[in-house]
């Protein structure tokens, strides 16, 4: 499958806001997305930015419900006082459909490209597959692609 993995721009929040909404309908936390595309432009666009991404995208003919971004990486440089400089990565979400195709691995190996500083976790269950927390089943890999 061809894919290519890109930084964000202001035109992806549209995408970005679906795929945020996504995540939390696959984990039944719909009603906590408070987050809108106005609050995506502006805090990683205007303003700081206070949060950097990168998507996945694929080519116009293997769209998914009218949309070309199929994943994305949201992370943001943040620093611990014992450890340094780190990546804190909120959230990396690969859409239903586009499981096991190396979309995860390249947005998270993008990631680690950015900055060689340890990278820590909001939450275990950011990855997903089909509404199941697949985290545990894939440290190893996870461990083993950050480590490339």
């Amino acid at each position: 499958m061809a894919f290519t993995v890109r930084e964000a721009t202001v035109e992806d929040t549209v995408q970005i806001a679906a795929l945020i909404k996504e995540l939390a309908e696959n984990e039944n936390l719909s009603e906590q997305v408070t987050q809108a595309e106005e609050g995506l432009i502006r805090d990683g666009f205007t303003e700081g930015p206070y949060y950097k991404s990168l998507v996945a995208e694929v080519p116009a003919d293997q769209a998914c419900r009218g949309h070309t971004v199929v994943g994305f990486a949201l992370y943001f440089p943040s620093y611990g006082t014992w450890k340094g400089r780190a990546i804190y990565l909120e959230d990396l979400y690969v859409m239903k459909g586009f499981h096991d195709r190396g979309i995860g691995d390249a947005l998270l190996q993008r990631v680690t490209e950015r900055d060689q500083s340890r990278i820590y976790f909001h939450k275990a269950v950011t990855l997903t597959c089909d509404g199941l927390h697949c985290f545990s089943l894939h440290v190893m890999h996870l461990l083993k692609t950050i480590s490339r």
